[in-house]
């Protein structure tokens, strides 16, 4: 967790100096976001065995959350294209909805009953 909250603190102090060297709070948010998604993700990727291990995920759950994305992203993009939906709650409309889906075909297996 060392190698974490260093990487945490370098993105706030960076992000700081963003914020500062550019005069603008939102900069400095911006740069702290994408540090952050940065340095997650490559935590993610170095340790992936503890993030299994922690998250108790398999080879199944990875490609049940991919398939939930990708028809989230084509619902979204649907409802754009096809009754001019506003993009924003169009994405939020659909991961909501295909959300509820999954949840309710997950609920209804005979394995988690």
């Amino acid at each position: 967790m060392k190698t974490v909250s260093r990487l945490f603190w370098l993105s706030v102090i960076l992000a700081l100096v963003a914020g500062y060297t550019q005069s603008s709070a939102m900069d400095g948010a911006m740069v702290f976001s994408a540090l952050i998604l940065l340095f997650s993700f490559s935590w993610c990727v170095v340790s992936w065995q503890d993030v299994k291990k922690h998250l108790g995920m398999s080879q199944a759950n990875v490609l049940a959350v991919g398939a939930y994305c990708l028809t989230s992203l084509a619902f979204g993009f649907i409802s754009i294209e096809i009754w001019s939906f506003p993009a924003l709650e169009a994405y939020i409309v659909g991961f909501i909805l295909l959300a509820t889906i999954w949840w309710t075909m997950h609920a209804m297996q005979p394995a988690n009953a």
